[in-house]
This record gives structure tokens, sequence and C-alpha cells, in this order.
């Protein structure tokens, strides 16, 4: 398996106990997960050890210091980790920009439509579909992370 699918795997597992569990750092509950119960550290455990089989800790600073969550010294140099590599945004992103004007929108659109509105209006179609950090071109400046269909 690889880390992205054991990545996903772990993620589907925290999801399905959205809403389901109480946050309790009582000891006899904090590991009964699937019983409704947990912590953050008690959680992280339980998954990791049942999907995995990897023993973390259930403890934060136990998981602090184990092998798999031991933390690394850095050197940083210019504001960048030693080893990594500067690149500029648009080598990691494409930047795009839409191309309705604001009176595109509809009273009754089904879709989001961003403009340099705090609020977005409502538009009839869509022209993206993705993940995607919208920063507003002018007037108000302000960043949305929006992740479907949208104008």
């Amino acid at each position: 398996m690889t880390l992205q699918e054991k990545r996903e795997k772990h993620r589907a597992a925290l999801l399905s106990r959205a809403g389901k569990n109480k946050y309790s750092q009582n000891s006899s509950k904090r590991l009964r997960i699937e019983s409704g119960y947990g912590d953050c550290s008690g959680t992280t455990y339980y998954w990791m050890k049942k999907l995995f089989g990897i023993n973390i800790g259930t403890y934060t600073v136990a998981q602090l210091q184990s092998s798999k969550g031991q933390t690394i010294d850095l050197d940083i140099i210019d504001g960048i980790p030693d080893g990594w590599q500067q690149l500029l945004l648009d080598q990691v992103a494409p930047i795009l920009t839409g191309k309705k004007d604001a009176n595109f929108s509809t009273e009754n659109g089904q879709y989001p439509f961003f403009t340099c509105a705090q609020t977005p209006l409502q538009a009839p179609s869509y022209s993206f579909d993705c993940d995607a950090v919208i920063l507003a071109g002018n007037g108000d400046f302000n960043v949305k992370l929006y992740r479907g269909q949208f104008e």
C-alpha cells in the first residue's frame, strides 16, 4: 500500500466517526473509539494500530518520541528548510481567472459565483470543477477556499 493510500484509508476511518464520538480523556474511555469516545492522541493511536498494526503510543508525548513520529532537526536557510526547493506558485498550481462579468449572476443560480464581493453570487452554469484558492482580483481583497463546481 502506498503512503497516499494509507493516508486515504486513515482519513476515511477518522471521517467514519464524524459526529459520533464524544471527547473524553477518561482513561477507561479514551481508546474506545468505535464505542463513541476518544481524545486526539487516543484516536490517532487507535486507527494506526487497527488499520496498519503500528503502535505509535497512546499519548501525545509517546507519539512525538516514537520512531514513527519523531521530531527531526532541519536547518532553515533564507526561510526554507535545507533540502527543499523554492518554486514559483505557478510551478505548483495553475493560476487562472474567471471570464464572466458580475452581471452574469442570477437570483436562482445553481452554482456559487465568486466575484470581488465577500459573499458569492449565484450563477446558472459553472466554468470550474476543482479545489481552488480564490483570490479577489480587485476591490475588497479577500481569499476563499472552495471545493466543487463554481463560476
